[in-house]
């Protein structure tokens, strides 16, 4: 949290996430996070997290905070949520990944959620499923 807050600390990292042609995937842990304007800054694409599947240990928790997910994927034509790998999230998902494929819902990498600075002026950040 500490280092994505720092716009330096992230030019460093940035600049090497640039110079391998990757991206990078901010989990947002701190509000005050100098990601998006470095990237921003040095052209680099990076995604955002927009909420932790699993900071509550059940797989009722972790349902829950999926389906919020794919709402704000429904809202925002895509969403980015990070989960770990512990037991009630691969329960949770493997019983909800199912249902919500068969409604619809598409899964895709983070890299297809990706914001590539100067792809598309004033875009907002993506924010993967959708």
């Amino acid at each position: 949290s500490r280092a994505t807050a720092s716009p330096e600390v992230m030019r460093a990292v940035l600049e090497e996430v640039r110079r391998r042609r990757l991206f990078f995937l901010d989990s947002h842990t701190a509000v005050d996070s100098a990601v998006p304007a470095v990237a921003e800054e040095l052209r680099v694409g990076y995604a955002v997290n927009e909420l932790f599947l699993d900071n509550e240990g059940t797989p009722e928790a972790v349902r829950a905070r999926l389906l919020d997910l794919v709402a704000r994927a429904a809202r925002q034509g895509t969403a980015v949520g990070i989960g770990h790998a512990r037991i009630a999230t691969a329960e949770a998902l493997a019983e909800e990944l199912p249902r919500l494929m068969a409604a619809g819902v598409q899964f895709i990498p983070v890299s297809e959620a990706v914001r590539r600075p100067g792809s598309e002026p004033g875009a907002p950040a993506p924010t993967g499923c959708r």
